[in-house]
């Protein structure tokens, strides 16, 4: 059997990503072999696409996608600027497979990331400057993602679809808080509750992880970039021009319409 190149698998998975109209089933031949050749092609899909950064989106953090994926640490892929909106701006899903989302907490991003080695000391309060509440909506290309598995979860760059946030406010103020009740709704309909405690084991311990990582796979962190540390919340389907309603404890709230041009 010919062994496909972690390149070629790249290619793949990146056309789909630009191409893909609606979920396919996954090809199990195309699938990564380990997880590390899984982040391998990931790093070759986003420079495939040449699509600017705006931050990380983090899953395996909270006790669901832990179950499913069986994970024993958290799992990283990219959000892109395009489909990265304040909650003032007119949020736009096109492209998008799915019209679903979750609260999360979003973290920015210090310049000092940008000197993280593998003996840096984890000193968050040097890290991250801000904190704001988010929803955080995933769009996988393939509907089986579950019998793929966490590698090709990765190679589809997580599930990467759009961030909505709310406003921001300084990571020293944060660090004081635990279990901010969260509630979402649509129009006149409770879609779901939790609590910022639902992240596992916290936030501050995903984002050590996730540094790690990231120097692990040699991923060039940028301040000014963001992280978004997993869901709060159950995912929620959403009604396109309907607006949601974000109520996030010790935040100021937010309001954003979902829709399609």
């Amino acid at each position: 059997m010919t062994q496909i190149s972690v390149k070629q698998k790249a290619n793949w998975y990146g056309e789909l990503r630009e191409n893909v109209t609606s979920q396919i089933l996954h090809k199990p031949n195309l699938l990564p072999a380990s997880i590390d050749e899984a982040y391998a092609i990931q790093s070759q899909v986003i420079s495939n696409l040449a699509r600017e950064i705006s931050g990380w989106k983090l899953g395996g953090t909270n006790a669901k996608t832990i179950t499913v994926f069986g994970c024993d640490e958290p799992y990283f892929g990219p959000m892109f600027v395009e489909k990265f909106y304040n909650y003032k701006d007119e949020v736009i899903l096109n492209g998008l497979l799915e019209i679903k989302g979750e609260a999360e907490l979003l973290f920015k991003l210090s310049p000092n990331v940008e000197k993280l080695t593998t003996d840096s000391q984890m000193d968050l309060s040097e890290l991250i400057t801000e904190v704001a509440p988010a929803i955080e909506m995933p769009s996988a290309c393939f509907s089986d993602i579950k019998a793929g598995g966490l590698k090709l979860l990765i190679a589809d760059l997580c599930g990467t679809g759009a961030l909505v946030f709310g406003d921001y406010i300084p990571f020293s103020d944060f660090t004081a808080l635990k279990a901010l009740s969260i509630e979402v709704t649509q129009g006149k309909t409770l879609l779901t509750k939790g609590n910022t405690d639902n992240v596992i084991p916290d936030h501050e311990r995903a984002l050590e992880c996730f540094f790690k990582l990231a120097v692990k796979y040699g991923v060039k962190l940028k301040g000014g970039q963001v992280v978004a540390t997993g869901g709060c919340t159950s995912c929620e389907s959403y009604k396109l021009n309907v607006p949601v309603n974000v109520k996030f404890d010790r935040f100021d709230g937010f309001t954003f319409l979902p829709k399609k041009l």
